[in-house]
């Protein structure tokens, strides 16, 4: 069970004590039923495309790109899925936000419409949703010092990675799960011992922490610790350089080129 993270005051009755201590994780269990159901809304209106496309694929002359057969039938429908999730994920059709709203009443109560506040998504580039948020990476500045002095990193290094993963928004979550300030998978928190990746203070720790385990896997080479954190070391070992991914490239550049305009 997750311990909370709120100092409970010996002064207060037991039972206000007891609710202190469980808030978070009824709250953390909450977010989490929040963002299955989003996740729910957007595959459904990733399959509806999907749909679109192979109606729209059966009204023109066959091009044989996927090869014919059974084979290419099965690649034609596996291409149509990716390219719905893409769709899904970048075109802001709206239709999974009005799926949402139909069915959160029953989800989360009379409560629904003030979580609806918080779970508003815009598209973002790279398939990262933002959930509404006035916050920035100067707004954790001082959990930014920490972690820093914490894991050995500059501040800048980790303001430049929370820009460019979320745009400083505590509650981004991406088409692939990834969630928070540094965008850390189910799997990577896990391994960091995150329990709550949309707390700011434990999502920034554990995305350092994260950085400096990569610094030295790659022997303090900031490139392909960044290209790692993007693209995971599995693919950087592979290549054994920053792969060749256009959206990989762009990403430890844009970092790279941030940290040394911000430098004197």
């Amino acid at each position: 069970m997750m311990k909370s993270t709120l100092a409970i005051d010996s002064s207060l009755p037991q039972t206000e004590k007891t609710v202190r201590a469980i808030q978070p994780e009824k709250e953390l269990k909450q977010r989490q039923k929040v963002h299955e159901l989003k996740k729910a809304c957007s595959d459904f209106q990733a399959i509806f495309l999907s749909y679109m496309l192979k109606t729209m694929r059966e009204s023109v002359p066959k091009s044989g790109f996927l090869g014919d057969g059974f084979g290419g039938e099965l690649f034609t429908d596996l291409f149509d899925m990716k390219i719905s999730e893409s769709l899904s994920g970048a075109a802001g059709l709206g239709l999974d936000e009005t799926l949402f709203r139909q069915l959160a009443p029953n989800a989360f109560g009379e409560d629904w419409k003030e979580i609806a506040k918080d779970i508003n998504s815009l598209p973002r580039k790279g398939g990262v949703k933002v959930l509404n948020s006035a916050a920035s990476p100067a707004s954790f500045g001082e959990i930014v010092n920490a972690a820093a002095t914490k894991y050995d990193l500059e501040p800048a290094l980790i303001d430049s990675v929370i820009t460019a993963e979320s745009g400083g928004n505590h509650l981004a979550v991406s088409n692939r799960g990834a969630k928070g300030l540094m965008q850390l998978t189910d799997s990577t928190s896990q391994h960091l011992g995150v329990a709550d990746p949309f707390d700011p203070n434990q999502n920034i720790h554990g995305g350092a922490r994260y950085l400096r385990e990569l610094l030295d896997r790659y022997n303090g080479d900031l490139r392909l610790a960044l290209a790692a954190y993007n693209a995971g070391p599995t693919t950087v070992d592979k290549y054994q350089d920053v792969p060749p991914y256009k959206e990989t490239q762009l990403y430890v550049n844009g970092i790279m080129e941030r940290l040394h305009n911000d430098r004197p």
